[in-house]
């Protein structure tokens, strides 16, 4: 899962914990969340954002937003379910609650369909 967020989003942070709490219901399974903030201040303003909070995720910082040109991205949150293969499964924009039962579920079978 690569996910495009920013500290200065309120919607980024409202979705940011259920993003920790999707890993950790996933956990054990061939999964990963690179979560690439693109603050124009990098890594310390995730280092701010981060601070006295336990992170289970991939953080990446993309300053001058390259990244997200080079996937499209319209606006933040936005996330991209890619499978092993590279294969783009589905692109969300906006933010969701990861940990609601029916996304883990989602993400739970598309893991098995790749075993």
């Amino acid at each position: 899962m690569l996910n495009f967020w920013a500290t200065w989003c309120p919607p980024c942070v409202e979705e940011f914990p259920s993003l920790l709490q999707l890993k950790y219901a996933l956990w054990g399974k061939p999964f990963e969340i690179l979560a690439i903030s693109v603050d124009d201040g990098g890594f310390p303003d995730i280092q701010k954002f981060t601070t006295g909070r336990v992170i289970n995720i991939l953080l990446g910082s993309d300053p001058e937003e390259r990244l997200a040109r080079q996937f499209g991205v319209e606006k933040y949150p936005e996330t991209f379910i890619i499978d092993r293969a590279g294969r783009l499964v589905e692109k969300i924009v906006g933010p969701r609650n990861w940990a609601a039962p029916e996304l883990v579920s989602s993400l739970h079978a598309l893991l098995e369909q790749e075993d």
